[in-house]
């Protein structure tokens, strides 16, 4: 039997982590509204005087959706918090 992977997608109203290549922690952000080619985003924690709404263009990695806001990474299969990565110095 074949399996074939998912497509994942940004839904709006979901919360994701984001994440820098050498972060050390996350970032959440609400995806607040979707076109097929864009996605615009707010952040969870931190006022929207300080960051305010982002629109953001969509691109694919493979089956997954990803996007770049406010100079941090978006997956849309990052539904759960990565914590801290010794690794990443």
């Amino acid at each position: 039997m074949t399996t074939t992977a998912q497509a994942t997608k940004f839904i709006p109203g979901q919360i994701i982590f984001a994440s820098l290549a050498c972060a050390h922690g996350d970032f959440r952000v609400r995806i607040v509204r979707r076109t097929e080619k864009s996605i615009w985003v707010e952040p969870v924690d931190i006022t929207h005087e300080q960051m305010p709404l982002k629109r953001c263009g969509i691109k694919n990695y493979g089956p997954i959706e990803i996007a770049k806001a406010y100079g941090w990474h978006l997956a849309a299969d990052s539904l759960t918090s990565r914590g801290h990565d010794p690794h990443t110095i």
